[in-house]
């Protein structure tokens, strides 16, 4: 909990060094950045606004086994990142990121998920990768690693 809370105000404050970063670029230039950071300080902000009511909510002895989880978590986390990275230039770009926020969201996910909610969102993962790779790959021709799998 704790954790969130620093992490959310770390990001706010991040995002507000950014804007002003923004400031000296062109109008067109700062619109993505812009976008970008918008969408990380809203984020940020939902993060802390559930953090603090969590706080106000909590029992006690469930800190002990949240943090044993959150542990284990980015342990696990930060192994798949590193294969990721390892397997982006293997598999290429658009194969092994789909791999890897699938794995990832399979990780994080919380019990008593329904098969349609899952199917929904490893649907959504492909969908996103794939226009994400599409729009910076092919419209704006940004080369992304390119593997035996593209």
């Amino acid at each position: 909990m704790k954790r969130d809370l620093i992490a959310s105000l770390v990001l706010l404050g991040i995002s507000g060094l950014f804007w002003n970063q923004t400031k000296e670029f062109s109008k067109f230039g700062a619109l993505f950045p812009r976008t970008v950071i918008i969408i990380l300080s809203f984020l940020s902000f939902l993060l802390l606004v559930n953090t603090i009511i969590k706080i106000i909510n909590k029992k006690p002895k469930e800190e002990k086994i949240e943090r044993l989880h959150d542990i284990r978590s980015i342990i696990v986390s930060v192994v798949v990142m590193i294969l990721w990275l390892i397997f982006i230039n293997i598999l290429g770009f658009l194969t092994s990121s789909i791999l890897f926020f699938t794995i990832m969201y399979l990780l994080l996910i919380k019990k008593g998920i329904t098969l349609k909610k899952l199917v929904i969102n490893i649907l959504t993962i492909f969908i996103i990768v794939f226009l994400f790779y599409y729009f910076f790959s092919k419209l704006l021709q940004v080369p992304f690693p390119r593997g035996i799998l593209i």
